[in-house]
């Protein structure tokens, strides 16, 4: 007699974002990845607008729509579409869609055994915890602090109290089964506002395989461009300061040129800072993720940088990963966790953030690098830390405990 497969448990993966949006950390990927660990998964996401906060072609806002992204279906809700510095549009943004989660997970939360919220905004979290028995249990990914984020990015408005909002920030952390975050750092706070379990994992970086059209992409952003060419890809917000970057390209010595790849709501005034600067700089806005990776293995180098915000003690920004992934030399200009994770991996160069001159000096030592020997220690490290094959067992392993506790739960209330 044959016996039957048990049935495979049922994950709802939450996210503000979702592809087509770029640079998806627990996007489509990671739900094909739950996918191969035996889960069956679903996504509960809004409408596409990131990063400008404008719906992409094809999608016009209504309450509720249906897609399929992968073969994985994606429940799609309406809500107040916004990106830019207005404190009150944002909170509208973050608290429609939480709204929206809300009564989506009241309605349709007990057909999965597991609800895995990434954050993101802490109103999602704040949404499934006040449901409290009526949901399956929660697992918590956390990428930015709340109200960290919140507060660095000069989004707070003055009349609304900072204990109410810590207060806020905290409760989804206290009513997860489970938190997961990306650094020690993080991990520590999480544990003093009330986790009851926690787990460092590393962001993996973008693991798009170059094309051919890819390299021939890379090519013509790069074309005309003098060597050295430093690259920077990512969002163009506040906090990443790109135009301290560009101060540093404009004194190097010798004269490099400066990529940029990515979009964001600083966009505008950074091309006309280029232009003051009297820097060689290309905009290339948004570039697909492997056309991204190629552009990165075609650089003499590599930048991040991290102004420094009471975030910044925290944060690892996902691009040190894929960074590392190309094997090109890295600066890094930092402090708190992403400043610990580049000290500790290999053909990372570390400097103070704000500092144009220094990061000049930092930017020609990383392009002076031996390159084969930089790029083989930066693709073992990158393999054996940071990789999705060396993260994705951890997760997959935390849903499965998060499942078996509430399954424990319930047979010990029969």
């Amino acid at each position: 007699m044959t016996i039957p497969d048990p049935p495979r448990s049922r994950i709802l993966l939450i996210n503000q974002f979702f592809q087509p949006e770029p640079n998806m950390l627990r996007g489509i990927s990671f739900a094909h990845s739950l996918e191969a660990e035996g889960f069956d998964v679903e996504v509960a996401t809004g409408f596409p607008n990131y990063p400008l906060g404008r719906l992409y072609d094809g999608y016009s806002m209504r309450p509720y729509r249906r897609d399929q992204v992968g073969g994985v279906v994606v429940h799609r809700l309406g809500h107040v579409v916004s990106h830019d510095h207005n404190a009150v549009r944002r909170i509208l943004t973050y608290v429609s869609l939480a709204v929206a989660m809300f009564f989506f997970v009241a309605i349709r939360g007990r057909r999965y055994d597991l609800i895995w919220v990434q954050q993101g905004p802490a109103t999602l979290a704040f949404a499934v915890g006040l449901l409290g028995s009526l949901r399956p249990p929660m697992v918590l990914d956390v990428q930015d602090l709340w109200p960290e984020s919140v507060t660095s990015a000069g989004f707070f408005p003055g009349w609304l109290p900072l204990g109410l909002l810590s207060w806020f920030s905290a409760f989804g952390v206290r009513r997860a089964e489970h938190v997961v975050t990306l650094s020690d750092e993080a991990a520590q706070v999480l544990r003093e506002r009330g986790a009851r379990a926690t787990t460092v994992v590393y962001n993996w970086g973008a693991e798009v395989a170059v094309s051919a059209d890819d390299r021939r992409g890379a090519e013509e952003c790069m074309s005309g461009l003098e060597r050295p060419i430093v690259s920077y890809v990512g969002l163009l917000g506040d906090q990443q300061a790109v135009d301290v970057i560009i101060d540093a390209v404009a004194v190097a010595d010798p004269p490099m040129s400066l990529v940029v790849g990515g979009d964001g709501p600083a966009a505008a005034e950074l091309r006309a800072h280029a232009d003051q600067a009297d820097a060689t700089v290309r905009f290339l806005g948004r570039v697909p993720a492997g056309t991204a990776n190629a552009i990165a293995e075609a650089s003499d180098a590599l930048v991040m940088h991290l102004r420094e915000t009471e975030l910044s003690r925290t944060a690892v920004p996902s691009k040190l990963s894929s960074y590392v992934r190309s094997g090109r030399p890295v600066v890094v200009a930092s402090t708190g966790a992403a400043a610990a994770r580049a000290a500790e991996t290999p053909g990372c160069l570390l400097v103070e953030p704000d500092r144009p001159r220094l990061l000049a000096d930092a930017l020609v030592a990383a392009c002076r690098l031996d390159s084969a020997s930089t790029a083989a220690s930066m693709r073992v490290f990158y393999d054996e830390r940071m990789s999705a094959a060396s993260q994705l067992s951890t997760l997959a392993s935390i849903a499965r405990r998060a499942i078996g506790t509430a399954d424990e739960d319930s047979n010990a209330d029969t």
